[in-house]
């Protein structure tokens, strides 16, 4: 195997299957400045929940905002308190 780090690239159900196997080391969210007012969910209802860090963001100079996440555990539910 060459260097490197192996690399998917694939829609929505690629994207929810790995999810659904825990097999998801980074997540690269490419969030560009359109509303279409419809479309298919990256993550439907039923899917299994997880958590994900932050761990860089830049955004291009067309205006497209790149997030780079990595999961961390399964979330905990409770009470939401909005920051002060």
């Amino acid at each position: 195997m060459p260097d490197g780090e192996p690399q998917i690239h694939g829609g929505g159900a690629l994207t929810r299957s790995l999810t659904d196997h825990d097999l998801i080391d980074e997540c690269h969210l490419l969030v560009y400045p359109v509303v279409l007012g419809r479309g298919q969910r990256l993550f439907p209802a039923g899917g299994l929940p997880t958590s994900f860090e932050l761990t860089g963001s830049l955004t291009s100079s067309g205006r497209i905002a790149v997030h780079t996440y990595r999961p961390t555990e399964r979330p905990a539910f409770g009470p939401f308190a909005p920051e002060q």
